[in-house]
């Protein structure tokens, strides 16, 4: 309820609304009684996870569990974001197989308690505004986490969270710079 206080005070701040479909909501909850919820978002700016979020929060849905990158796990925002719901992980398992089986596992747990799940099929955030390439490795560890039966079905929800004016621009220019 802080976290929601707060963002609907940073919100208020930095936007000139928030809007929504309200029919498409309504049938994220139909569809949430019959299977595990996967948020797939367009990732633009960090902005995106905490809209989201805030919307599921304020219209009575669960917020969903967000996949992270590992560089957000820094103090102070790391805590919070893990106290919100967010996991993080590594941008590349590749050799570390400790690591993938026991990531496999919390995935694989999250969708068998049916907890919803956020991820960002990109990877990272578009520098450009334009969609990226898809990365398939978390979409594979949850279609594995279907077909080895820790759920009875995965329900995909396309989200675009769309901006004017994109928070980050100014990093980004600098980061192409």
């Amino acid at each position: 309820d802080i976290f929601a206080g707060t963002l609907t005070w940073i919100f208020h701040a930095m936007f000139d609304g928030v809007s929504f479909n309200m029919n498409e909501l309504k049938r994220v909850k139909q569809l949430a009684r019959k299977g595990t919820i996967i948020y797939v978002p367009c990732h633009k700016s960090h902005i995106d996870y905490l809209v989201l979020s805030y919307l599921l929060n304020r219209n009575q849905l669960p917020c969903p569990h967000i996949a992270a990158g590992k560089n957000l796990s820094f103090w102070p925002i790391g805590v919070l974001f893990r106290n919100s719901g967010a996991f993080f992980l590594r941008r590349s398992f590749k050799g570390k197989d400790l690591y993938t089986k026991v990531f496999n596992e919390y995935i694989y747990r999250l969708v068998n308690e049916g907890s919803s799940i956020e991820f960002f099929v990109e990877g990272g955030r578009s520098r450009s505004g334009k969609l990226l390439r898809p990365k398939l490795g978390f979409l594979s560890i949850l279609i594995d986490a279907l077909k080895d039966g820790q759920c009875n079905d995965l329900i995909f929800i396309p989200t675009f969270i769309g901006y004017d004016r994109v928070i980050e621009e100014g990093a980004h220019v600098h980061e192409v710079e």
